[in-house]
């Protein structure tokens, strides 16, 4: 059996607290709706600039999260850039000068552009995926 209950509220704001009061009691959201006058032109009828701003500061919270995601990203994978130069190709190029006796600072300098090289490379991918 279907009941249909009815309720009039004094403004818009209340009426819609009613309805996050019902959606958050697991009350299916097709079966509730909100019928409101404009008489205080509480709605403009001009599109929103943003569908997607909680905070309120006029941007596109979605574009936010991108640009914080993205420097996560370019951080994290300049990070990976530069333990993949430390771990393995340092490792090579002081095992290779090693046997071939060569000199710490010919070592200190073959590995350091790679390490850079790669930490480069790790950050570069951060930032374009």
């Amino acid at each position: 059996m279907k009941v249909t209950i009815t309720r009039l509220y004094d403004d818009y704001a209340a009426a819609r607290s009613a309805v996050t009061d019902l959606e958050a009691a697991d009350l299916p959201t097709n079966d509730i709706s909100l019928i409101a006058s404009n008489a205080t032109d509480w709605y403009d009828g001009k599109p929103k600039t943003t569908k997607h701003d909680r905070d309120g500061d006029g941007r596109d919270d979605r574009v936010e999260s991108a640009e914080m995601g993205a420097g996560i990203g370019a951080v994290l994978a300049g990070g990976a850039g530069l333990l993949a130069g430390v771990g393995w190709v340092v490792t090579q190029f002081i095992i290779i000068a090693l046997f071939e006796q060569r000199s710490w600072r010919y070592m200190a300098i073959n590995c350091g552009y790679v390490t850079v090289y790669f930490a480069l490379i790790g950050f570069i991918l951060g930032i374009w995926r």
